[in-house]
């Protein structure tokens, strides 16, 4: 659900109260991947999210440090006997340093990895007063290249100074510079190089100047911040600065007029706790991690939405989000407490998923099968296992249509063809005749076959629908074509045509094409009104792609593109009365293809069995997007695709529908590292420690020695990109010199 808000101003000059009313609006199309521990992680609760240099992805859990490559998990926990393994398997916070070192702050006391060598070494630095780092380690941020700051729960805050080896520690008190709290959640370095710092009691800023700090908020009843718990803090691009707290909701901190908004707080309707993680998803817009779930939240507008939905099964595994991290390819990792972690790609932003869910207003049908687009710009959807359903572009809400045996309602739930006449909604349905259904009454109508009578549809299976430019109503089944005849309410079967007809249209000049699934395409002459046959021949590389035609379509430069089940899609060349045929010979993924739309830079879209292509006509350059840019699945349905009048292209598959804006899709410009994560002798029972010996070598020196006798070896490498990671490829090269003597 998304809600607007009201602002009220309460009484002090520092603090505003917002007033949250239940307004619903449209939220994002979020679709997550899960990894837990099913998939290879060490635990299930993600406290932490870290990128390193390199490229791998590091999460850090309540039992153990995962390193991940997009296809393994490495996991490192404490070993006996080894001082080189890390001491303490709860890792609570990540960091990497400008020597690309990674510390790893624990539950207890601070590690720090050389991830070449894989190995851990406890950070034992003490103040001038012997003190040093014992407590659990909440958060760690560099200052500069220079100096790095380590939160604690029971320490305070300490700052290190790499090129001196000096420690310095600051804590709640009354001497020297101070904290709000000894108990620290979290630091944070603002795009001034200012360093926060939030506690249980407050958030300090630190002045370099002066070496002092200044706390916000307190326990008084008169702090500016409703809750001084401090356990998230993040600087958006307008240079505002937002605060999670543990019972107050979220916080901004105008630093200008040093003013604090509170949102979400207990007296709001939609009141949210234990915020741990705040990241700008884009200008203007929050998402907001808590132990409430996960929020977007539109500063300008005031508008917020819940992200996470029990009933979505691409949503989050749990609601209780404890960080939040945007990778080099702008993908959003998410860690949660119950339920691992959590991805999505850029794409989730552009490419729209829709399909059944566990409560009302959601598709009801998995497998869409037509587009019907009304004057307002929405959508009737037939689907083949939910009936029918209106969908509303602008709240992106639901209303169902199925049949019902005590009132008027649709004829079956399996539904192939639509056509919108005004206000009826002509209704193809599989098995069971064709629907009209009246709009202003809601009212339906049944037309059934009848074999006694010549002047009733042919069939009760409707595969297609069309309504001519004349306003003719077309019904085509698997045992020909009708007409229909409003002025007897009746049909008239057309004798030319009596094979299974798929789909039909009307071309800029006034010829009708119907596609026949078996036996090509029949073309019905303006002038002479006479039909031609079109059909595949396999000596003639110029006839029909091929005799199962699915879907025909006529784009907006007046090129006729007819889909196949079989050979690919085919564009009919009036000058020559031909056909140009592109298949999988010619780049095309699947030789199964389902529909084609047209973008406004004329490219062609293509559904088929392997994704959706684009395809330039002219260079006959091919694009292919699959299930991992965020489709519904590879596979998709026939006749179920769309362009709507605003340009969004609908296409209809076994697992709901996808919408998108082919403008808006944004090739991955991304070169992903290629790393080589392991060499194994293969003349060796087992891994042994002469392997792990090369390993370090390789990744040290960049090369190997191997005896004569070592010439059987295995080496397992990846690329390190997290977005549809099966579309890389990688040429590698090696360099082998041998040695004598």
């Amino acid at each position: 659900m998304r809600y607007k808000v009201d602002w009220k101003k309460a009484g002090s000059i520092c603090l505003f109260l917002l007033l949250i009313n239940g307004m619903t609006i449209t939220a994002y199309n979020f679709k997550f991947k899960n990894y837990q521990v099913n998939n290879g992680l060490s635990e299930n609760t993600v406290q932490t999210i870290l990128q390193d240099n390199r490229g791998f992805m590091w999460f850090g859990t309540k039992d153990g440090l995962n390193r991940f490559d997009g296809n393994e998990f490495k996991i490192f926990k404490h070993e006996p006997g080894n001082p080189q393994s890390i001491g303490n398997n709860f890792v609570r916070t990540l960091f990497q340093d400008e020597d690309n070192k990674i510390w790893v702050g624990t539950d207890q006391q601070l590690y720090i990895l050389d991830p070449v060598t894989e190995a851990f070494q406890k950070f034992n630095y003490q103040t001038k007063d012997g003190v040093s780092v014992t407590s659990a380690v909440t958060s760690i941020k560099a200052e500069n290249q220079d100096k790095i700051w380590i939160g604690t729960m029971t320490q305070g805050v300490f700052c290190y100074t790499k090129s001196t080896n000096e420690l310095v520690q600051y804590t709640q008190g009354n001497r020297g510079p101070t904290i709000g709290s000894n108990l620290v959640w979290r630091i944070y370095r603002d795009n001034a190089g200012t360093m926060w710092i939030g506690t249980r009691n407050g958030l300090s800023a630190y002045n370099k100047e002066t070496n002092t700090f200044v706390t916000y908020g307190s326990r008084d009843e008169k702090s500016p911040i409703e809750d001084p718990e401090i356990l998230a803090i993040s600087e958006d691009s307008d240079g505002e600065l937002w605060l999670g707290t543990w019972a107050g909701g979220l916080v901004r901190f105008n630093r200008t007029t040093n003013e604090f908004t509170n949102y979400f707080g207990k007296d709001d309707e939609t009141y949210i706790t234990h915020i741990r993680a705040i990241f700008e998803y884009q200008k203007n817009e929050l998402l907001v991690g808590s132990d409430d779930g996960l929020y977007l939240f539109n500063k300008q507008t005031l508008e917020y939405s819940r992200v996470d939905d029990p009933g979505d099964p691409y949503s989050l595994r749990d609601q209780n989000v404890y960080s939040i991290y945007k990778d080099r390819e702008e993908g959003i990792w998410i860690g949660t407490y119950f339920g691992g972690v959590h991805y999505i790609s850029t794409n989730s932003k552009i490419i729209e998923h829709y399909y059944p869910k566990q409560h009302k207003n959601s598709l009801s049908g998995k497998a869409v099968s037509q587009f019907c687009e009304d004057p307002a710009g929405n959508l009737w959807i037939a689907t083949e296992d939910g009936g029918l359903n209106y969908f509303n572009t602008k709240t992106k809400k639901f209303t169902s249509y199925l049949p019902d045996d005590d009132k008027n309602s649709i004829s079956y739930h399996n539904i192939h063809a639509l056509v919108l006449d005004n206000n009826r909604l002509w209704i193809g349905t599989f098995s069971r005749g064709l629907d009209l259904m009246d709009l202003n009454t809601g009212k339906f109508k049944n037309y059934q076959y009848n074999e006694n009578d010549t002047n009733t549809i042919n069939d009760n299976c409707i595969f297609s629908l069309y309504q001519s430019k004349a306003g003719t109503l077309f019904v085509g089944t698997p045992f020909g074509l009708s007409r229909y005849n409003p002025d007897k309410d009746n049909f008239t079967r057309i004798p030319e045509i009596t094979g299974f007809v798929y789909d039909m249209t009307e071309d800029h000049l006034g010829n009708f094409w119907v596609a026949c699934y078996g036996e090509g395409v029949f073309k019905r002459d303006r002038d002479t009104e006479k039909w031609i046959n079109y059909r595949h021949d396999i000596k003639d590389k110029t006839s029909l792609c091929f005799n199962k035609i699915t879907d025909v379509y006529q784009d907006e430069q007046h090129r006729l593109w007819f889909s196949s089940e079989g050979r690919g899609i085919c564009k009919y060349n009036y000058d020559t009365d031909d056909f140009l045929t592109v298949d999988q010979s010619k780049g095309l993924p699947n030789n199964v293809a389902y529909g084609v739309v047209d973008d406004n830079h004329g490219n062609i879209w293509v559904s088929t069995n392997k994704g959706i292509s684009r395809i330039n006509p002219a260079t006959l350059d091919i694009k292919t997007y699959t299930q991992e840019d965020g489709l519904q699945s590879n596979q998709f349905n026939y006749r179920s695709t769309y362009k709507a009048s605003n340009g969004k292209f609908y296409f209809g598959g076994i697992n709901g529908f996808n919408a998108f804006y082919p403008n808006e899709l944004k090739k991955n410009k991304y070169v992903p590292p290629v790393f080589i994560t392991k060499f194994e002798l293969l003349d060796k029972p087992a891994s042994s420690k002469e392997d792990s010996s090369y390993n370090r070598t390789l990744h040290t020196t960049k090369q190997i020695r191997l005896k004569h006798n070592q010439a059987s070896f295995r080496i397992s490498f990846v690329n390190l990109s997290f977005q549809a990671r099966s579309k890389n490829r990688m040429l590698i090269f090696w360099k082998i010199s041998t040695t004598t003597g």
